[in-house]
């Protein structure tokens, strides 16, 4: 069954693969950067302490989801979302599991939060690998794999070196936990933008990305799992989104039908479609 109903006014999200935070709201990519930023400036949230939260969040929910590992493998990118993969590393290092980290091009190329969260995991202890990004090569020793390889902000297809980084993940045939959003997948509309990470976990931060429940997005991102991050409710408020329209919000506006009732007392619906040779869907709506 679908997973989603496209309505004018919001989105119907199923909750079978959601845990965390509760949410009411969906964001697109500029949105959630619009997050982050209110975090920062209206609440004086250093976006240092966001980034080591969702690391830390992220490292949780391995943990949960596969107790007793004795070594992972983080792959990183550029940008926040490498910087979280390395406070990821620098969290099971801290736990004294093995940690093996891949960095795509130059370690020392990051700049901001992520070359702080950079030089917060090597001072613990984490090796870092270089592989060049233009064709990556490497090999995946961990037993569950860490996605960090691209953020939100991707929207165009995959460069050559990452998709080729993309296709080593999946073919490793391994757990992958992806954090915010699975590499490759547009982050407002679930397109997949070449090559995606097939990931069995997506940890995503603050709050939900449209992209997670709309077009392929969910044949992508396995189970969702929201950390807010501590990110004060009005932010999201003032930001807005678009409403989920959770189904068991929703239940309680259709009316018990009586067991004797007939399709009188029920009212009626009108339904339009088809053209010649092509009423299959009006005919299946109006059996059902």
């Amino acid at each position: 069954m679908p997973r989603f109903h496209s309505f004018d006014f919001g989105w119907v999200v199923s909750l079978e693969r959601f845990s965390g935070a509760t949410f009411d709201r969906l964001f697109t990519a500029a949105q959630s950067r619009a997050l982050d930023r209110l975090a920062i400036e209206r609440h004086g949230i250093p976006g240092i302490v966001l980034m080591k939260r969702a690391g830390r969040a992220a490292w949780s929910t391995l943990q949960q989801r596969w107790p007793n590992v004795d070594l992972i493998s983080v792959v990183c990118g550029r940008g926040n979302n490498a910087g979280d993969g390395y406070i990821v590393a620098g969290c099971a290092r801290a736990s004294r599991t093995g940690v093996q980290l891949i960095q795509l091009g130059s370690a020392a190329a990051l700049t901001g939060d992520a070359a702080l969260a950079r030089d917060w995991a090597v001072a613990l202890g984490v090796t870092v690998v270089e592989v060049a990004d233009s064709a990556p090569a490497f090999d995946i020793e961990g037993a569950v794999i860490v996605d960090a390889l691209m953020g939100t902000g991707a929207s165009g297809d995959v460069r050559p070196g990452f998709a080729r980084a993309i296709e080593q993940i999946n073919a490793a045939t391994k757990p992958v936990l992806a954090l915010d959003i699975p590499s490759g997948l547009c982050a407002d509309t679930g397109r997949v933008l070449g090559r995606t990470v097939q990931a069995d976990v997506t940890v995503t931060f603050i709050g939900v990305k449209r992209g997670l429940v709309t077009g392929s997005g969910p044949d992508h991102t396995g189970d969702i799992v929201l950390d807010t991050l501590g990110v004060p409710e009005d932010c999201h408020r003032d930001i807005g989104g678009i409403e989920a329209l959770q189904w068991h919000r929703l239940r309680h506006l259709i009316p018990r039908r009586a067991a004797t009732a007939y399709k009188h007392q029920s009212g009626h619906v009108l339904i339009v479609g088809g053209d010649s040779g092509m009423g299959g869907a009006a005919a299946m709506a109006g059996e059902a």
